[in-house]
């Protein structure tokens, strides 16, 4: 009984443990679409007031470029997405992106500043709506990114070891998670020794 307890809790650390650092992973690659979708508005914002035409087509320019960031941004976590919730709010954030690039092309082919402007304005209200979507889907994710380490803590058995100081390389980055791993993987390696010593034939 107490080696099928302890099969089954290692088993259940494991499994957080990866679900915590795909979860990371996902959360790591669509965290930069939120400043970029803000930048994206602020700039169709900035550009509207422009007193004339080559000025508001220039300035269109620059969000076409910020926009076709945030959409490359867009199709790499939709590439990642975790599950189907995750897929479905990045696709409607990239359509409301894809229409905003859409109005900037057309504002730049209009031959009136009214006319160009009114497409600037299609183009934030699609950023607008864009990023309203994933400001509270980014933020959520990152809270559940943080709480991530404590979850995988709770799931691993307890264990009590001697404490011993922990030397990191003089150079590079160790994540949370790759910290929180090491005890899951030490007590498998454990069990693993403890069940092939039990399943040894006696000796002569």
């Amino acid at each position: 009984m107490f080696w099928r307890s302890l099969v089954v809790a290692t088993s259940l650390a494991l499994v957080a443990t990866t679900a915590a650092a795909q979860l990371a992973s996902f959360g790591d690659i669509v965290q930069p679409t939120l400043p970029a979708n803000e930048q994206l508005v602020t700039q169709i914002g900035a550009a509207m007031p422009a007193g004339d035409l080559g000025t508001l087509v220039s300035a269109a320019d620059v969000s076409l470029t910020t926009g076709g960031t945030l959409q490359q941004q867009l199709e790499g976590a939709l590439a990642a997405a975790p599950d189907d919730a995750a897929r479905s709010r990045i696709q409607g954030v990239l359509n409301h992106t894809q229409a905003a690039l859409q109005s900037l092309r057309q504002a730049r082919d209009e031959t009136s500043l009214d006319a160009a402007r009114g497409r600037l304005d299609q183009a934030r209200g699609e950023a607008v709506e864009g990023l309203s979507e994933l400001r509270p889907f980014v933020l959520s994710m990152t809270t559940a990114a943080a709480a991530a380490p404590a979850t995988v803590a709770a799931a691993a058995p307890a264990v009590v070891t001697a404490a011993a100081p922990v030397a990191l390389p003089a150079a590079g980055y160790v994540s949370v998670l790759d910290l929180a791993t090491l005890p899951v993987l030490g007590l498998s390696f454990m069990l693993l020794g403890l069940l092939l010593r039990r399943a040894a034939p006696p000796a002569r």
